[in-house]
């Protein structure tokens, strides 16, 4: 299932830059892909800065491979939870 939204979200770029150089608004454009406006915003900015297929490769690779667990800190953790404690 990943593989597949990977390929929508490329489809959908696609789009919605391909609409963005025909002079669509970007409000429409957004409305067509069901993105957030400000999402086809960094999507074409970013495209502008360097290229269509540079980005989509970009994108591809930032979409693979494990994500790294957040860390918090356990003295912190504990410390927030004394805190919820005491002012509960």
């Amino acid at each position: 299932m990943g593989k597949l939204m990977d390929m929508m979200n490329v489809t959908l770029i696609a789009m919605a830059w391909e609409s963005h150089e025909k002079g669509v608004p970007k409000t429409h454009i957004a409305q067509y892909v069901g993105k957030h406006r400000e999402t086809v915003q960094l999507w074409i900015r970013a495209i502008e800065q360097e290229g269509l297929m540079s980005f989509l490769e970009r994108y591809g690779q930032a979409k693979k491979g494990p994500r790294p667990k957040r860390q918090v800190d356990p003295v912190a953790k504990r410390w927030v939870w004394a805190l919820r404690e005491r002012e509960a």
